[in-house]
Order: C-alpha cells, then structure tokens, then sequence
C-alpha cells in the first residue's frame, strides 16, 4: 500500500514540474516573440538609420548582457528579430520549445516551415529530431536545380 502511495506521489511531482517547464517553454517562446517586435519596430519604424542600425543589436545585446547575464548575445537578438519577422501576423503555438523554432527559422520558405512545425508538434519530435528534420528539408532544396 505505502509503495502505491509513494508512486501515486512520485507521479504527481513528475506532473507539477512537467507543467512548470510546459509553462516556463511558453513564457520563453512569448518573451523572445516579444524581444523580436519591439527590435523589429524599433529598427522599422524609428530612427534606426546606416551607422546607428548597425550598432544596435551589439548596443542591446551589451547592456543587457551586463543587467542580466549570459543569454542575450547578438545571434540571440537577430533571432528573435528573425523570429517575429516570420510570424507578424501573431505568435506561433506555443507546442514547441524556443530551440525547435530557432531550428525552423532557417527554413527560408513559410509554407514548408509552418508544416515542419505542425509535423514536429503532431509527432512529439525533439530537438535532435526537428534539426534533422530542418537540415533534410534544406539539404533538399540546396540540390535541386534551379527552374
């Protein structure tokens, strides 16, 4: 009885925090959509010109980098940018995790992408499985000829 009890427990505690990290991947994945717009906005709609535009994202990302930490390195904040810049329209589902977007980011065409994302979600694949998937796709399209 106390061992049906200890793994009724065990299995509550795996739920709580499989909720919390499902949480925490979908305030991540909000965030960076949120990061990109308003860098998306600044540099379309503000005074972004030549010498400043080109200094900005290294400006963010050292300011940042010296409030918080580790995590918002240039590459970071360009992918965020590229991030919002390929969902205007609104925030993807939040099914998968911030590094299976960034992995399908690199897929240049919207309709393959979007469908990538919906096979990554239907089959549950993981990280290792969404970069195969991604280099495939691409590698695919490297060869084929041009029309």
């Amino acid at each position: 009885m106390a061992k049906a009890i200890a793994q009724s427990r065990f299995n509550k505690l795996v739920e709580d925090i499989s909720g919390l990290y499902l949480n925490a991947r979908e305030a991540y994945a909000q965030c960076a959509w949120e990061m990109g717009r308003r860098i998306f906005e600044e540099e379309q709609n503000g005074e972004v010109r030549a010498a400043y535009g080109t200094e900005l994202l290294p400006r963010v990302s050292q300011e940042l980098t010296r409030k918080y930490g580790a995590g918002f390195s240039v590459t970071t904040l360009k992918d965020v940018r590229m991030f919002y810049s390929q969902n205007q329209k609104g925030q993807p589902a939040d099914l998968l995790s911030w590094s299976d977007h960034v992995q399908l980011m690199r897929v240049k065409d919207p309709k393959v992408r979007k469908a990538l994302a919906k096979r990554a979600v239907r089959e549950n694949l993981g990280k290792r499985e969404v970069h195969r998937l991604v280099s495939s796709v691409n590698n695919s399209a490297a060869t084929k000829p041009a029309p």
